[in-house]
């Protein structure tokens, strides 16, 4: 039965389809292929997409777009089913995959020579296509089939996910994204797909996994201890590919470790004893059907692996490296203890996931602070989102550009308002358009960093290499931010946004992922080069009123986008792969470009480097004084305190023990900025060995802590 919520869906999805097509797309078809297409690429179910839209004239094989996966950049195939009905039609997933064969058939018919030659017309994006699929024939052994319909699609068992294999060289998985399931997503608190786990209908445990219940139940969490399969852990990651490994830092790290080489030779030829080397894997829920008179768990309910992504990943990898070696490979014999948190409450889990994932055995070293979305960085960045507005404008409202340093924050913050009036002024001044993730943070900034060819490799590995070049770390991997980090930088980067944006809208080429980044890359460099930089400042001021400047980029980027096809060595067949190569960069930045249009946008270089200097010494202060401000805050008395132990038990440099005796009196002495940094160095090393005093001026949170020092006293004593 098709519910009212369903129906409302619907009808909305229908009517941004319709509204889409009116502006900009030639049918409603195509702008519901791309729009779906894009959603894909946000859920991180695709990495990128090329559009295609072939099918031949006897209408038995098809293809609409393809991409790769974001983790091992398998093949994806797409077909599109649109239907501008004023109902929702319901289709059988028997029938539907018909439908999906379609794509199959073209993979298939893509090897052989006759097809490419005298089916299809040469220098189409079909013909690409297929020469692709020839000249990887040997690399390919994964093929995933997405189905993309507004029907509802029913089954026997409520899957929408396939997987077969019935040919020697080939699997074919596949994935129906119907309006049901987009319903539940859009239900969901976070905005993506809740990854459940059905151990009994979907991976064929008739009573379930065996497990140990490792906690009470007066607590706020549940813990829970088990062991999975091997093969079990690999079709589960099959399934869900990086969405299992969404609050994982190690998502974003190559897997070419020495670590992931002597997992996957366990696995290939020392399977039984897989469990005695390997470390495991913690995970974390929102809920567990657990029987407590079998001890087994049935099922689990938005499972995410927040460490042992790489054990993961390696196991599910272990298929393709046995077959390529032509060696025997046994995942049943590999087990895989996991210990798993269930937390029930979000608010929770925004604390303690990165806190499982940080004290978790690790197997290569990581600096989660630079990785997680706790880092100091993100968390300014956020504080000036919600704090600042866009700049009035006649009849335009002001409104927040919002970043979302959590997954999810968005759309939870809109299902928190009671009513639809709230909910509606929320969106009018946190438009979507608006809202920016950490990888569109990075994706920016990278761009015009000068390194298009980093954006091009994919949202995850931008992001690696953008928290490695700005995410800064103490000596103990603690995240920290200086002077640099700002409301400038804020403005800038929202600036340079709009420019992102707006030419996303304007490039309609199947290839713009590839083209923005390098179009917005070259115009900056030239602008450099003849020493001029966008006025970042009239951008944030005007917003999305300068409608000529995006007109000018868009009409500049055609020669940039020619550039990047003429530069293209006969080896790539694609331009998004060529376009991964800096050297594709060095071949297009050369381009020549008139910038004398853009001179109203622009201004001198010198002068842009002076504000960004100000605005860095300005923050500076205030980094200076929040120091000093933490330090008094906690009183002369605490000081005194950790003064004593300190002379006791760490014996400072005499430096850093004049200076912590500053703090020991304030009626006297008030630290200095620079002092202050140094006290609280002091403190956070006593705290590194959990050791100091407890007392009335302490916070309780310091004195968790803490411990008393009469208990160390005794034992020195003793």
């Amino acid at each position: 039965m098709i519910s009212d919520d369903m129906y409302k869906f619907y009808y909305s999805d229908l009517e941004a389809v319709q509204l889409l097509d009116s502006y900009e797309y030639p049918s409603l078809e195509v702008a519901f292929l791309k729009t779906r297409c894009e959603f894909l690429i946000d859920q991180e179910v695709i990495k990128d997409v090329h559009f295609v839209q072939y099918k031949n004239a006897e209408g038995n094989v098809r293809v609409d777009a393809w991409g790769t996966k974001p983790f091992d950049e398998s093949l994806v195939l797409i077909v599109n089913d649109f239907r501008d009905s004023d109902s929702i039609e319901t289709q059988n997933l028997s029938t539907f995959r018909t439908y999906l064969n379609k794509a199959k058939r073209f993979f298939t018919s893509s090897l052989k020579e006759d097809f490419r030659l005298y089916e299809l017309v040469y220098g189409t994006p079909s013909c690409g296509l297929a020469d692709y699929i020839y000249s990887k024939r040997k690399d390919i052994d994964d093929i995933t089939i997405i189905g993309l319909t507004n029907t509802r699609i029913t089954s026997r068992d409520n899957t929408l996910v396939i997987t077969e294999n019935n040919t020697t060289d080939y699997t074919f998985h596949y994935d129906v994204w119907d309006i049901e399931r987009l319903l539940r997503i859009d239900n969901s608190s976070k905005g993506r797909e809740s990854v459940d786990i059905d151990f009994v209908n979907d991976y064929g445990l008739s009573y379930g996994v065996e497990a140990l219940k490792a906690s009470v139940d007066c607590t706020d969490v549940s813990s829970y201890l088990f062991v999975l399969r091997g093969d079990v852990l690999a079709k589960m990651y099959e399934t869900w590919n990086e969405r299992l490994l969404e609050q994982n830092p190690r998502t974003f790290l190559q897997f070419s470790g020495k670590v992931n080489k002597g997992i996957l030779g366990t696995v290939l030829s020392k399977p039984d004893m897989f469990f005695s080397f390997n470390n495991g894997i913690s995970a974390v829920a929102e809920a567990v059907d657990y029987d407590s008179c079998t001890r087994t768990i049935k099922s689990i309910t938005n499972l995410q692996i927040v460490n042992g992504g790489q054990t993961t990943a390696t196991i599910y990898n272990s298929i393709k490296t046995a077959k390529t070696r032509k060696v025997d490979l046994h995942l049943e014999k590999v087990f895989v203890m996991v210990k798993m948190a269930v937390l029930d409450n979000a608010e929770k889990a925004v604390e303690i996931v990165p806190k499982i994932s940080e004290y978790s055995n690790t197997q290569n070293k990581v600096a989660t602070a630079s990785f997680s979305n706790h880092h100091p960085y993100h968390k300014e960045m956020e504080k000036y989102s919600r704090n600042i507005w866009t700049p009035s404008m006649i009849g335009v409202q002001e409104s927040h550009w919002y970043y979302e340093r959590v997954l999810g924050q968005y759309k939870n913050a809109i299902n928190l308002c009671k009513t639809k009036s709230e909910k509606d002024h929320f969106k009018s001044i946190n438009p979507s358009i608006q809202m920016l993730k950490p990888v569109d943070w990075a994706k920016i900034i990278m761009t015009f960093d000068g390194k298009p060819y980093t954006v091009c490799l994919g949202a995850q590995k931008c992001y690696a290499q953008f928290c490695k070049e700005y995410l800064k770390l103490d000596d103990d991997g603690t995240g920290i931010i200086d002077g640099s980090v700002n409301e400038q930088l804020f403005k800038d980067t929202c600036a340079k946004a709009i420019l992102f944006r707006a030419l996303e809208k304007r490039i309609s080429n199947n290839i713009r992922f590839v083209s923005v980044p390098y179009v917005l890359a070259a115009i900056n460099e030239k602008l450099k080069n003849d020493g001029m930089v966008f006025d970042y400042e009239m951008l944030w001021k005007n917003q999305w009123n300068n409608e000529p400047l995006f007109d000018l980029i868009a009409e500049m980027g055609n020669q940039v986008i020619n550039r990047i096809l003429e530069s293209m060595p006969e080896s790539y067949s694609l331009p998004s792969e060529w376009g991964k190569k800096p050297e594709c960069w060095d071949k297009v930045k050369r381009v020549q470009l008139n910038l004398y249009p853009l001179r109203d946008y622009c201004i001198d270089i010198s002068t842009y480097q002076n504000t960004i200097a100000l605005s860095k010494k300005d923050q500076t202060v205030v980094l200076g004084i929040n120091v000093q401000t933490e330090v008094i805050k906690k009183g002369d008395k605490y000081w005194i305190r950790l003064y004593k132990w300190c002379s006791d038990y760490m014996k400072l440099p005499q430096k850093q023990d004049s200076i912590l005796l500053y703090a020991t009196n304030f009626r006297k002495t008030i630290p200095s900025e620079a002092q202050s940094k140094v006290i609280l160095e002091i403190e956070k090393k006593s705290k590194s060995t959990r050791i100091c005093l407890k007392g009335d001026d302490i916070s309780s949170e310091e004195a968790r802590v803490f411990r008393n020092i009469k208990v160390y006293s005794s034992k020195k004593e003793r």
